[in-house]
């Protein structure tokens, strides 16, 4: 697919201090921290950081699943999930449920993605983790048979809900045998998960009614608690409720006792209110309950879309702390749900460099909250990662400081006493906010390196993409984006959610036109200086009277001239697995664009058939990325400011530093300024960009020099990046970035 990597309530301010007699945070209106936890961020201390991987929303075959991986080691990510449900299929190969087979299959007949996982994981010291859904079911095909086994709301007709009933013994064992399949993988841990149960866009027909008065097992429990018949009696919706969650907390029971033998620990998702997302007033899950009967290891508050800002009020501070006593009384783990979307508010109000900033609060906050450690759904970005994985790195005076981390706009205003982040590299965590890019990565959305592993919705995707089958109405292309199983034009993806379609029916031989393909374009804004590898992934399907697959490059100069044309092409018949197009070129000096064309070209006058899928195309450095140690901030008395500076080394053209993105308000500044300087005896060429349009074109050399970049064209308050692209090789310091 192609991968953008995309880019609470209002309260009251209120401080954490530390209870003397229990070492437990209380909330108060003013005071200061103090107590036996206050500043404990000893780094070896366990705090872990579980990421939720969602192959709904990410597939990854086996090679990208281990740099995954290797990627999560890398930034001190303790432990990932694997959610593996996608609406009632599942993306393992187990007995006790319905398999995604055509996704699977498309990396091969054995590929099992949390197989590949375990191992992965296992062998670089991070455990690996299920998240465990438990009220996905739409195309699970034991409760399309077993329609009984779903919510009744009448008594005098059975039919299908889209949602399991754990009130049926059935039921649960069923889902033990699930359970006792994923263990046999040798996983760590088991989530259990209540927030989501989602409908597929293709059973949007299928009744999705929680209520659940009737099920036979319910109807038998209220008469032995209540003594009352409820199928001659109305019955009390909040008895009915309170039954459904007892039932579950029994299946949680069962197995937590049947994982405790393999050392298999369990957490469980709970809600303050007692109700669960997916099912509202129908299912009262009560979190006391769950805690004297200790139903899990640990429980992780509060899992729902619905209480997500509920950590950083007031009130559900309170609660909060009350919970975390109780599950300490009965010997269970307390876990903090941050749920992405606290993230991307953020991110989108503010910027992403106030969201780097942010996370270490956040979870220093949690920390201080006595949490055990912290679950996120989900994030994939590599910064965030570093953020959580690192988040004791920041600052020790910044993490001190005990506001909630709400997200007013005082607080996040707060975070940074400089408008352009970290522009002086003087604290610990200034690494997160710069990096080295290919050039042209910032330029279009499409390219690598700026793309989401969820894939673009539709409307964005055909900002860049257009579709062309040359007036031939038995050829088609779709861009696969919504997920659908048991469907033979939507659920295959190489990497992420989305891939592009290309299709055709008999008679697509016929005529003159016999092609369908996709097409994109981009600039070029600054040519690398070695070879680039541009490669595709393709997977065929029932091919049959297909010339060929390809993928074709066009580079053209300033003029719209084409001065280069390659191409990749290979014979597709029958069905394949993913495999790769790949060519390595170097870019010609004088191309300013490149148009990508990926095309399937059907043979004349032969009966067609058969479906073929793009996805993951990539441009990448041939000889590799630039290493990270390609930036340090060092430490010198030589600094303009401070003691610090950055500085980056660029071993070729084609490269250039950025910052991350920040929010830029400038007030009454005419410009930025920035002090510059090449290693000794070196000079170097290079531009200034800041915000579009506004860039500037300098020479330095290795004398500290203050370069100043005019604000007056921008508006007041803006989303921009710095970039600074040398024109050539070499190393680059930089310090004292600030409004002046």
């Amino acid at each position: 697919m192609l991968r953008f990597f995309i880019r609470l309530t209002t309260l009251s301010v209120a401080f954490l201090v530390w209870a003397p007699k229990d070492g437990l945070p209380i909330v108060e209106s003013n005071g200061s921290s103090e107590g036996d936890r206050k500043g404990c961020l000893n780094p070896s201390e366990s705090f872990p950081i579980i990421l939720t991987w969602d192959y709904n929303i990410f597939v990854m075959g086996p090679s990208e699943i281990r740099q995954f991986v290797r990627l999560a080691k890398e930034k001190n990510i303790d432990q990932i999930n694997l959610r593996i449900n996608n609406k009632g299929v599942i993306n393992a190969r187990i007995d006790h449920g319905t398999v995604y087979q055509e996704r699977l299959d498309a990396f091969g007949e054995d590929f099992d993605p949390l197989r590949v996982l375990v191992d992965e994981g296992h062998q670089l010291g991070i455990k690996v983790g299920v998240h465990f859904d438990l009220f996905e079911s739409s195309y699970d095909q034991f409760f399309i048979t077993h329609p009984e086994f779903t919510p009744q709301a009448r008594k005098d007709t059975v039919i299908y809900n889209a949602f399991p009933s754990y009130a049926h013994k059935e039921v649960r064992d069923y889902m033990l045998g699930r359970v006792r399949d994923l263990a046999a993988y040798g996983v760590d841990q088991v989530f259990f998960c209540t927030k989501s149960s989602h409908t597929p866009q293709n059973m949007t027909h299928v009744p999705r009614n929680t209520y659940a008065a009737y099920n036979l097992p319910v109807v038998e429990k209220y008469k032995e608690l209540y003594g009352i018949d409820i199928l001659t009696s109305i019955p009390d919706r909040k008895k009915v409720a309170k039954i459904h969650g007892d039932f579950i907390i029994e299946f949680l029971k069962e197995a937590k006792n049947m994982l405790r033998d393999d050392n298999i620990t369990t957490l469980a998702g709970a809600t303050l209110s007692g109700y669960l997302q997916p099912s509202g007033e129908n299912i009262f899950l009560d979190w006391k309950t769950m805690i004297s009967n200790q139903a899990a290891d640990g429980l992780v508050m509060a899992n729902s879309r619905g209480e997500t800002f509920a950590w950083y009020e007031k009130g559900g501070i309170d609660q909060f702390l009350k919970i975390r006593m109780a599950t300490k009384e009965n010997d269970m783990d307390f876990y903090a749900y941050i749920l992405s979307t606290v993230y991307w508010k953020v991110k989108d109000e503010y910027s992403w460099s106030h969201l780097l900033e942010y996370i270490p609060r956040q979870l220093h906050f949690f920390h201080q909250m006595g949490a055990d450690g912290v679950l996120i759904h989900e994030v994939y970005q590599k910064e965030i990662w570093e953020a959580l994985g690192n988040w004791k790195e920041t600052d020790q005076d910044d993490l001190q400081k005990t506001e909630v981390p709400n997200l007013e706009r005082d607080y996040i205003a707060s975070m940074f006493d400089n408008p352009l982040p970290h522009g002086s590299f003087e604290k610990e965590n200034s690494r997160l906010f710069w990096e080295i890019v290919p050039a042209w990565s910032s330029m279009n959305d499409w390219l690598p390196g700026r793309n989401i592993a969820s894939g673009l919705t539709l409307d964005d995707f055909v900002k860049y993409w257009t579709s062309d089958n040359q007036g031939n109405e038995h050829l088609f292309a779709i861009y696969d984006w919504k997920v659908m199983a048991s469907s033979e034009f939507s659920g295959r993806s190489y990497s992420g959610r989305s891939a592009m379609l290309v299709y055709a029916e008999n008679g697509a031989g016929k005529g003159p036109h016999r092609a369908v393909s996709w097409k994109a374009e981009s600039e070029i804004p600054e040519v690398p200086e070695g070879p680039s590898r541009f490669s595709v992934q393709i997977h065929g399907e029932d091919l049959k009277g297909i010339e060929w697959a390809s993928m074709r490059i066009v580079f053209k100069d300033a003029n719209d001239h084409v001065i280069k044309r390659i191409e990749e092409k290979e014979k597709v018949e029958g069905s394949f697995s993913w495999r790769e197009l790949a060519s390595r070129q170097q870019i010609p000096a004088n191309s300013k664009e490149m148009e990508v064309v990926l095309e399937m070209v059907v043979a004349s006058n032969t009966a067609t058939h058969g479906r073929l899928w793009f996805d993951a195309f990539r441009i990448s450095d041939a000889s590799g990325a630039p290493a990270t140690e390609n930036f340090k901030i060092i430490t010198s008395a030589e600094a303009p400011d401070g003691t610090r500076y950055g500085s980056f080394q660029i071993k070729k053209k084609g490269y250039e530093i950025t910052s991350q993105e920040f929010l830029l308000d400038k007030g009454s500044q005419g410009q930025i300024e920035l002090f510059l300087r090449t290693s000794r005896n070196e000079s170097m060429e290079l531009l200034i960009n800041l915000g579009e349009g506004n860039t500037k074109r300098v020479k330095i050399n290795d004398k500290w020099t203050s370069y100043l970049i005019p604000l007056t064209h921008l508006n007041d308050q803006i989303k921009t990046n710095l970039t600074i692209r040398p024109l050539g090789s070499g190393t680059l310091h930089v310090d004292h970035i600030h409004l002046k």
